[in-house]
This record gives C-alpha cells, structure tokens and sequence, in this order.
C-alpha cells in the first residue's frame, strides 16, 4: 500500500514539473517573440527614416590617376602621397560632407565643409579632420581646382556617391573614404531644434556677426556680447558659417568642430532612450552609404562611442602651405597651394598611430612649398583627361566655377 501511494504521488510530482517546464517554455518563447517582434520594429524604424545611396547611372567613368606629365610643376611628383590608407578594424573613416543643397536635386551645390571623421576604437578617440575648402588640389579627371570644386562636380552629375570628392582626397592626401554622410542646411538646423540646441561660447566678434548678418539672419539676443548661448538651428548655421570673423577660413572651420564636438557632447548627457530618439530622427536629414547593420551597430554603440576624447586636426598644417592667387577659368581666385604629400603622410601618422604633435593646431610645421605657376590653365594645358561626356562636362565645369567664385 506504501508503495502504490508513493508510485502515486510521484507521478503527480512529475506531472506538475512538466506543466510548469511546459508553462516556463511557452513564456519563454512568448518573450522571445515579443523581443525580436520589438528589435524589429527598432530596426526598421531606424532604418526606413535612412536616405541610402544609390549608384550614379554614369558610374562608369573613368579618371586619370595623375599619370600624366606636368611640365609646369617641376616637383609635382615629389607632391603626391606614397601611400593610400583605409578603414581598419580599429579605424573606421567618415567623410562629413555639409552642403547648401542635396544632392540629387535639380541645383548644383558645393560643399560648405569637409571633415574626416577618424573613430579609433584602439586611442578611444574621436578624430576630427577638416580639409580647408579652398585647397588648390589635383582633381582626377578634370586637373587643378579647389577641392570643393569636385563635390560641385559630383552635385553635377547628381552622383551621391561623391565619386569625384572621394577620389580627390585619395589622390591627394592617400586617405581612402568609403564612408560617407551628406547633411544639407536645412537638415542641420532640424537636427540642432531636435536636439534643444547647443551651448556654444562666442567671443565679441563672433556675437557682434550674429548680430548683423543679412543672409541667414540677425540674432538681436547676440548684442549682449561675449559668452555661453544656447543656439538654435539657424543660429547654429549662422554661427559654423561665418567666414569674415577672425583667421577667415581658419577658424571657420574650427567653429564647425567645435559645433559637431557640442553635438557629441549633448549626446552624451541624455538617456539611453533619449539618445535613440535623438539619433532616428537625425537620420532623417542624412545621405549615406554606411550599410545598415552597420548604422544600427553604431546606434547600440553610442554610450559607449560618445564617451571617447574629441581631437581637432586641420589640413593643411600651419608651415606647410602658401596663400596663392591663381587664374581659374578666366577669374583670379585665392587659394592655398600645400605640400601634400608632407600634410598626408603627418595625417596618416594622426590618424592611425595617434601621433598628437600637430593636433589642434598647437604646433606650427616646416615644409618646403612646391612651385605652382601662376595660371591653373598653365599648370592643367599638358594634362591629358578622361571626360564623362562632351558639352555637359564643361558645361558642369563651367558651373563648378561659378559656384567657387561665389563662395
């Protein structure tokens, strides 16, 4: 009887085990479900707000890879990067392309601003690099030009892959930049609103230009002078866009790191469901070409990425470059004529080996100046080019141009 009772019992024992094994199954799974279901609807949130890039239909153009003689520039080969460096696994490269238009509209645009961004995940470092716009570099396929120039081109062409910009800067500073983002003005007045603004400190004169200027608006609140405010959108644009405050394009581009370092630090004082919120509408107002599991990798990285030390850099280097007036399509213009090949080998070094010396402009260089002739058309009469297409590629040049000198 003792025996029967407790076969009997442990019977029932089993049975409730596995109802409840069964139960804790199903709850499981049912968590697992609802999980994936929201991991998917975070993925295709972020992802469908994303302006992907698509290839150019001309995608097969070809460029000269400066393997043609010029007989004006008695050092021109001593100028050229020996080297072409590229994203590792402990550097990933963007280039931040600012614009007053998007790409793929009607109008052709220029860029505003160039700046590599170098994440280096070995440093734990953000790496800023603006490229000064107004750079005589080799642009392939069409010959000297400021560097903005070649997103003028690209705009041309409607290539949102930046063929010509990208291969520009590899050509002349051996920095290969597969990754790109696009973000026009309007996008970044709606990216800094979203974000509640960000603190910027202004000196008298940059408050004093805040005040006046008669193209992106007049800020009276700025007649107060020197200090810390808090900028909107338009105040933001107005502020990275001054030109003809202080060392004209100099600090310009200093301003816009400082911008874009307010902006990671704003990041980094939000919550993790904030920061999110923050990052999907922003990439409402960009074009890239960076993969999506790799933007949603970046996105469940951010705590930890926007915590890493911000370091400024500017090409070309103090000591290592010249102002110029060059003859560019009939029009005399004013440039900056370096020594790449010293500016990209140092960058490299910056870039990858985290060598500081030139880091936020703290260090003046010495580097010997190549030759440059005084006319551009001098300098490109011997080059030998590979053209899109006949009238509309000197018709884009033309624009190109036009778009410069209005700069």
């Amino acid at each position: 009887m003792g025996s029967y009772q407790y076969d009997r019992n442990r019977r029932k024992s089993n049975k409730k085990k596995s109802y409840l094994l069964q139960k804790t199954l199903i709850s499981l799974v049912l968590v697992t479900a609802i999980l994936f279901n929201a991991v998917y609807v975070v993925y295709n949130s972020f992802i469908s707000r994303i302006n992907f890039v698509d290839p150019p239909s001309n995608s097969d153009i070809s460029f000269t890879d400066f393997d043609v003689s010029y007989t004006d520039l008695e050092d021109d080969s001593d100028n050229i990067p020996d080297d072409v460096i590229v994203s590792t696994e402990d550097v990933t490269m963007y280039l931040l392309v600012g614009s007053d238009s998007r790409i793929g509209t009607d109008a052709q645009s220029r860029s505003d601003s160039l700046i590599i961004a170098a994440v280096d995940r070995k440093h734990k470092k953000i790496k800023l690099i603006s490229l000064m716009r107004d750079m005589l570099v080799k642009i392939p396929g069409k010959g000297y030009n400021r560097i903005n120039a070649a997103y003028s081109f690209d705009s041309g062409r409607k290539d949102m892959t930046l063929s010509y910009t990208r291969k520009t800067i590899k050509a002349n500073f051996g920095i290969d930049v597969e990754k790109l983002v696009v973000i026009d003005f309007t996008g970044f007045k709606k990216i800094i609103d979203m974000m509640g603004g960000v603190e910027m400190t202004l000196n008298a004169a940059e408050a004093k230009y805040m005040c006046s200027h008669k193209v992106y608006g007049k800020f009276p609140r700025f007649s107060k002078g020197a200090g810390k405010y808090t900028l909107s959108g338009a105040e933001a644009l107005n502020y990275a866009r001054m030109r003809k405050v202080g060392n004209s394009d100099f600090e310009r581009t200093e301003r816009q790191r400082k911008m874009i370092s307010a902006m990671i630090n704003k990041m980094k004082d939000q919550s993790y469901i904030k920061m999110a919120s923050m990052i999907h509408e922003a990439l409402g107002y960009v074009i890239t070409n960076v993969s999506q599991g790799e933007i949603l990798g970046l996105a469940f990285d951010a705590p930890n990425l926007l915590n890493y030390d911000i370091v400024q850099y500017r090409i070309p280097v103090d000591g290592t470059f010249n102002f110029k007036s060059v003859i560019i399509g009939g029009t005399k213009c004013s440039i900056l004529w370096a020594n790449y090949k010293w500016n990209a080998t140092h960058l490299k070094s910056f870039i990858y080996d985290d060598d500081m010396t030139y880091a936020n402009s703290k260090k003046k260089a010495k580097a010997t100046i190549p030759y440059l002739p005084n006319s551009v058309e001098e300098a490109n009469k011997t080059t030998t080019t590979t053209q899109a297409s006949g009238s509309d590629t000197q018709n884009t040049e033309a624009q190109a141009q036009s778009l410069d000198n209005a700069a």
